[in-house]
């Protein structure tokens, strides 16, 4: 359904301390990948890794410097409007909506702008605004509507021409925890109807409950593409020690031992790798030393936790 090839995407900047000269940077560096219709797949990467890039690129806002990009048989970017009518696009940091009209009206417009059928039109809105508990809403402001009634009437008017392919640009970004969970279930259910979704996020929690393939980026190439259990298993071989700390006896020989680790600190909750329940073990002794603990947690590490883990490695390999 969607054929990668060679992919690349430069961009002329200018120069540092210089108005007139510029420099080219790499955005995408030659990126091939395939998906099959159905699938769900997580296309993740730091800030500046090409996300987005290849996104506007498949939705034919923008064309690539070099490469080949097939989507259902459409070259993106010169079938465009053709094109359009196959794909669905929410874009977290762009919304579709009118400001100041209400949320109905922007809907209106994209029956017009698709050329949906009025009973078609009626009966998917219908469908929509049921599952995502829209109906009483349609009438407000947009000003006026939450940001996560906002995002969930962004969904609807990317559905409602019936597409087949989603990009999902960041859906969920600032919305709250209950939003949050209404989006996840409805892009759940737009994939069991068969939809293919590509969905960039930093949320690995989106991740972890909607997407069966993982594609990660770094700096415009590839690191890994397949299975999340397969990533799961080839970057996770260690575990997380999980300590809450209530309060201090000898702080700076705490942080001594916890900066021996690859760890990361929220607040007084420091999570550290260890290598297994062994060094576990012996690591919160020497800790308990230091510090009055309140809660003590060993687990497997999150998906969050091990993407990270592998930029971090990344970016110490560059530094040294």
């Amino acid at each position: 359904m969607i054929d990668v090839k060679g992919l690349v995407k430069e961009y002329r900047v200018r120069k540092e301390h210089s108005i007139l000269r510029k420099k080219k940077v790499r955005a995408l560096k030659g990126i091939s990948f395939k998906v099959k219709e159905g699938e769900f797949v997580g296309y993740l990467g730091p800030n500046g890794s090409g996300k987005s890039t290849t996104i506007k690129i498949l939705s034919g806002i923008i064309y690539p410097t070099r490469g080949e990009v097939k989507v259902m048989g459409y070259i993106p970017w010169e079938d465009r409007i053709e094109y359009v009518s196959h794909i669905g696009v929410v874009l977290g940091s762009k919304s579709s909506l009118f400001w100041d009209l209400p949320a109905i009206d922007s809907l209106k417009f994209m029956r017009a702008v698709y050329r949906i059928p009025k009973s078609e039109f009626e009966a998917r809105l219908r469908k929509y605004c049921d599952v995502l508990g829209l109906k009483k809403l349609l009438t407000r402001r947009v000003r006026n509507l939450s940001l996560g009634e906002r995002m969930k009437f962004n969904f609807v008017a990317a559905v409602l021409h019936d597409p087949q392919i989603f990009f999902l640009d960041e859906p969920t970004i600032a919305v709250d925890a209950v939003s949050k969970d209404d989006l996840r279930q409805f892009m759940k259910e737009l994939n069991k109807e068969g939809k293919t979704m590509i969905l960039t996020t930093h949320d690995m929690e989106d991740v972890e409950n909607l997407c069966r393939r993982l594609i990660l980026l770094n700096e415009g190439e590839i690191l890994f593409d397949g299975n999340i259990k397969d990533f799961k298993r080839r970057h996770a071989n260690f575990k997380l020690l999980k300590v809450e700390v209530e309060s201090f006896k000898h702080k700076r020989n705490f942080m001594k031992i916890v900066k021996e680790h690859e760890h990361k600190i929220e607040a007084n909750m420091f999570s550290i790798r260890v290598k297994d329940w062994s060094e576990a073990q012996s690591l919160l002794n020497k800790l308990r030393r230091h510090a009055e603990l309140i809660d003590v947690d060993i687990s497997n590490p999150s998906l969050h936790f091990i993407v990270s883990s592998v930029y971090r490695n990344l970016k110490k390999g560059e530094e040294q």
